[in-house]
């Protein structure tokens, strides 16, 4: 319970003890649990989706809109912080020393902010595709991109100076623990399926199968972002951790959508 409700303060705005006091150990540990993080983010934007669109009868684009500002809100906004660092820097052509100053640096320059408006137009395009009996995309996108979080902490190298927020979990992450978060991953795309399947959004086979490519495509995309960082500045930081799970949710979306068309 202490992993998750650490994970949760970490990730989200969602404090639910102000006072929690965390230790790196306590951090680098509560990465097990991530996906579970996820699979609430994922399950409350569903949630609103559902009333706004259903429930209220919004405009599909007012829907959109209120459920990416929801996603933003929720997470305070540190993802797309880490997206709009990382692509002023890896978009420059820079040696290392200076991709990592302008990554720290919290003025944002051209690329951030074109990278920001891309990345948004298409979530709300993906998101805008999705019918309101489908949701099972919408809670699968954050769940599988919080375990690409753990999978880049495990395996890639830290590239920034120790006392950096992405130092207390890049490299600290056990065998175990990724494990862990991968085995509860797999079970929460089960359990997704299963209750998509029992509210008749589709077959359970279909669903499970279509969770299944879209967790491999976060992987492929996880893995893409950090090699390209590798190449840029020798690791990743947690400003490419950031940028890494804003594009996994965006591939997730694209893999949720074409899983719709092909399975009918």
């Amino acid at each position: 319970m202490r992993d998750f409700l650490v994970a949760l303060q970490f990730l989200t705005r969602l404090t639910l003890y102000p006072k929690l006091e965390m230790t790196q150990a306590e951090l680098a540990r509560s990465v097990r649990v991530y996906p579970l993080v996820g699979l609430l983010i994922g399950s409350l934007l569903a949630g609103l989706f559902y009333c706004l669109a259903v429930l209220v009868q919004l405009p599909p684009l007012t829907v959109v809109i209120l459920v990416l500002v929801s996603e933003i809100v929720l997470t305070g906004g540190l993802h797309l912080d880490g997206f709009m660092d990382a692509a002023d820097g890896l978009l420059s052509y820079r040696p290392k020393e200076k991709i990592l100053e302008i990554m720290k640096d919290s003025r944002v320059g051209a690329n951030a902010v074109l990278a920001l408006i891309c990345l948004l137009l298409t979530k709300m395009a993906f998101l805008s595709s999705i019918p309101p009996n489908q949701l099972w995309i919408v809670v699968l996108m954050p769940t599988l991109s919080r375990w690409s979080l753990v999978y880049l902490a495990m395996y890639y190298p830290h590239a920034a100076p120790k006392g950096s927020l992405g130092a207390m979990v890049i490299g600290q992450t056990s065998p175990a623990g990724f494990r862990i978060s991968t085995g509860l991953c797999g079970l929460l795309v089960l359990i997704i399926a299963w209750a998509s399947w029992q509210l008749s959004a589709g077959p359970l086979l279909s669903v499970l199968l279509a969770g299944l490519v879209m967790w491999f495509a976060v992987l492929l995309t996880s893995r893409a972002v950090a090699r390209a960082a590798m190449r840029k500045i020798g690791g990743i930081t947690g400003d490419v951790l950031g940028a890494a799970l804003e594009l996994a949710e965006v591939v997730a979306l694209l893999l949720g959508i074409a899983s719709l068309r092909l399975l009918g």
